[in-house]
């Protein structure tokens, strides 16, 4: 996998000293690639001198800082950091010289025959300082064709619940007898329809963003029982952690981790993103193999079907406001959250 510049992937967190207002700005960011190994990124504004420490461990809240795994310049703005035991997921303590640190762990996480799959930890609450908790919420692509190992991976992660929002499903005999797995059918309206007309070159890539634009529009305004059923189970801890998947975890898993984030406070920019993030961690090779047999025109409808666009995440988010003035509204009026349901996520899922 090709690491992209910091600003595509990272995961930002403004790391201010507890003894000074003066501390600069950093972000950080770490992307498991295609090994195992995790590559650590940072950027600091304004430049600082020093050295850059880095801790590991297998639980988020437990590090020792006995001897760090490695040590980089501040100035050298990343490091890669071998992991001996890819199916074990590590966590990063990134200390910037006596008093400024980061918790960060790979957000995206490599597993046979999946695609997309993320955690949806480390957001910042910037009103708060506070994050959403690592390791606690995954959503992914479809997980049917996952083997003995990937079941394996999920197992190491701590997972109890697979969620899956695919209208139609392929059962995975390994899954099924593994986890608790529940399907709470969602559908992406017309989709079979759509690619059939991207396939025999009926519709421009102009054509596809407007009737995936309406496509989103109907997950938010057709689906709120769903979206009810999925925060119950959300707000019953015996669940945890969970899983949600779609097909390739864009649609349906794409508007409900929107919904998840922001309603733990994260802002409606950095939610976004996380929707945005799909582009990095969809595999195209079947598609591009595909679409090599297509007219160019039909190439570009069809990219337009397969990647995630910021018009079809913000189609969603102007229905919410259309018809409930704020996404909060939309939350509470239109799904039926209480402020005491919003109150109990936030207890659970965010770091104190």
């Amino acid at each position: 996998m090709h690491i992209k510049d910091i600003s595509h992937f990272i995961i930002l967190f403004i790391l201010l000293s507890s003894c000074s207002k003066s501390s600069p700005k950093i972000s950080v960011g770490c992307e498991e690639n295609l090994v195992g190994n995790n590559i650590i990124k940072w950027e600091v504004i304004p430049k600082i001198n020093g050295t850059v420490k880095v801790y590991a461990s297998n639980n988020p809240y437990d590090f020792k800082k006995d001897e760090p795994i490695g040590v980089a310049d501040v100035n050298d703005q990343r490091i890669l950091i071998i992991n001996n035991e890819p199916s074990v997921r590590k966590y990063y303590k990134i200390v910037f010289g006596k008093d400024m640190e980061a918790l960060i762990t790979s957000r995206n996480i490599n597993i046979n025959n999946v695609e997309n799959f993320r955690d949806l930890g480390g957001y910042r609450i910037m009103s708060t300082n506070r994050g959403s908790k690592w390791g606690q919420i995954f959503r992914s692509g479809d997980l049917h064709r996952i083997n003995s190992c990937g079941v394996s991976r999920l197992q190491g992660l701590g997972v109890k619940t697979i969620v899956n929002l695919n209208p139609s499903v392929e059962r995975n005999e390994l899954i099924n007898s593994t986890f608790n797995y529940i399907n709470i059918p969602i559908y992406a309206k017309d989709s079979d329809k759509i690619f059939y007309n991207v396939y025999n070159n009926k519709y421009s890539r102009e054509d596809v963003n407007n009737l995936l634009q309406d496509v989103y529009r109907h997950l938010v305004a057709d689906y709120k029982q769903e979206y009810k059923q999925i925060f119950g189970l959300l707000l019953d801890e015996k669940n945890y952690p969970i899983v949600f998947e779609c097909a390739t975890g864009k649609e349906q898993t794409g508007i409900v981790s929107f919904l998840i984030l922001t309603s733990l406070g994260v802002d409606v920019q950095t939610a976004r993103l996380d929707y945005l993030r799909t582009n990095q961690f969809i595999d195209m090779s079947e598609a591009s193999k595909y679409a090599s047999n297509l007219p160019t025109s039909a190439q570009e409808a069809l990219t337009g079907l397969l990647l995630a666009q910021e018009g079809y995440i913000n189609a969603a988010i102007n229905e919410m406001k259309t018809n409930y003035g704020s996404i909060e509204g939309y939350l509470k009026e239109g799904i039926g959250l209480s402020q005491n349901d919003i109150d109990k996520l936030r207890m659970m899922l965010l770091e104190d």
